[in-house]
């Protein structure tokens, strides 16, 4: 019963029975009349037989983006590749069929045609302004509804280009775009529209938004279907922002960094007898820093910005507080050797030169007075012995500086004190070290 009630219907429908008949009729028949060269909007003014059929006006053809999956975002050539599903509506009055309603054949959702058959029809040939290498585009739905609404949508894999940014890396955000512009298309006859305004652009519930690294965030998109920059290119504009997911830097990078400088910094307390563990403890870590340095670099363009970048700046500080460390050891060798030279000069004796040098001056002084050595005035004697005091005092500074070697003059101060030994040095680094490593992190990062 219900089988014969629904062929009496499909028997009282008005028009073509089937999407190949359909097809025939409307824009592929040669009785059909379909010019698929000529735009909707100009195709209808002129079957209008109007005296200004050449100003028709613009046909507009909506974008619907639905991104399926981030799959490559490559920094150092400033790319990224996206697997989406772009869909692209527009109206031509020209394949309109009543639908089951007003009498048709066909549901009012329309008919579902070969995506062979989309070449016979006109249609907007959109293309990718940004993109960089070919282009992978499969169409997956070809619809035509009742009222000539045209749906096509591809299936895209694509990789486009973006103006990246990396002062910030490891925490920062990519702000990119696609593109869209009309080989066909111009702004006096062909407009650029989003299908949903207030949401051009989705993430597909069943796809991967992003990758392992970067998570993938749409912000919202553009038109521009104006003049603009000498040209006349109507332009769709998605916009989307990539945001690092940082957490593998911080715990791979950032914090054995942090260890590898305070194992350097531990060098300072081990005995100044082991120098060679010292120094080959420092130089160590300031190799194993400069190979993550050079895994990082691999990572972007051969460019810093003019405010650097992040990671960088702060691999830069622990390389160079690991490099102290190897420097502090070569000081400390330096030092110790000038104390030994320095102590050795100490210990001898003073030269038995002086007193003779002291009997001489008595012996002048009582001759300046016509008197004998033993005539000689009290003061006179003291002051002989004053200034052989001091001549004494500034030969053994002199000798003392002689053994500290050409720094001497500036080691051993006026009274043959030495002014720097090798734990002072020590002292000095234990103490300064950590904090003024603090401070040029907090230079860095604020």
């Amino acid at each position: 019963m219900l089988r014969s009630v629904a062929t009496t219907l499909a028997l009282a429908c008005i028009g073509p029975r089937t999407p190949g008949a359909l097809r025939r009729d409307r824009f592929a028949g040669a009785h059909s009349g379909y010019d698929k060269y000529t735009r909707p909007a100009l195709a209808v003014a002129m079957a209008a037989n109007t005296s200004e059929w050449w100003l028709a006006p613009s046909d507009e053809v909506q974008a619907v983006l639905k991104v399926r999956a981030l799959r490559e975002v490559n920094p150092s050539t400033g790319t990224f590749t996206l697997d989406a599903v772009v869909g692209y509506y527009w109206t031509d009055a020209r394949l309109s069929f009543p639908s089951s309603a007003e009498g048709g054949c066909f549901h009012a959702e329309g008919v579902e045609f070969a995506a062979a058959n989309y070449g016979e029809i006109w249609h907007p040939d959109p293309y990718f302004i940004n993109a960089v290498g070919k282009v992978s585009q499969d169409i997956l739905k070809f619809r035509i509804s009742p009222n000539g609404r045209v749906y096509v949508s591809y299936a895209s894999v694509f990789t486009l280009a973006c103006a990246m940014e990396f002062s910030k890396m490891p925490f920062d955000t990519q702000h990119c775009d696609l593109d869209i512009g009309l080989w066909q298309g111009r702004s006096y006859n062909t407009l650029l529209s989003f299908k949903k305004p207030s949401q051009p652009a989705s993430i597909d519930s069943k796809g991967v938004g992003g990758t392992v690294e970067w998570k993938l965030n749409l912000t919202g998109g553009a038109v521009r279907n104006h003049t603009a920059a000498g040209s006349l290119e109507p332009i769709l504009y998605f916009y989307m922002d990539m945001e690092r997911e940082s957490d593998y830097f911080v715990y791979y990078r950032i914090l054995p960094c942090i260890v590898l400088v305070f194992m350097s910094w531990t060098t300072f307390f081990l005995t100044r007898g082991a120098l060679p563990a010292r120094v080959a403890s420092g130089f160590l870590c300031f190799l194993t820093l400069s190979n993550f340095q050079n895994s990082v670099l691999a990572q972007l363009p051969q460019y810093e910005p003019r405010e650097g970048i992040l990671l960088l700046k702060f691999m830069k500080v622990c390389i160079y507080f690991c490099a102290f460390t190897v420097f502090e050891g070569a000081m400390v060798s330096f030092a110790t050797r000038i104390e030994a030279r320095y102590d050795k000069a100490r210990a001898q004796k003073p030269h038995a030169s002086h007193a003779r040098v002291a009997q001489a001056a008595v012996t002048i002084a009582a001759g300046a007075g016509g008197k004998r050595d033993h005539d000689a005035a009290p003061g006179d004697v003291e002051m002989a012995e004053k200034k052989n005091a001091d001549l004494a005092a500034v030969e053994r500074v002199a000798a003392l500086r002689a053994a500290a070697g050409r720094a001497g003059r500036f080691l051993v101060d006026k009274h043959g004190e030495l002014r720097v030994r090798d734990q002072h040095i020590d002292l000095f680094s234990r103490w300064v070290f950590p904090p003024a490593y603090l401070i040029a992190n907090l230079v860095v990062f604020l």
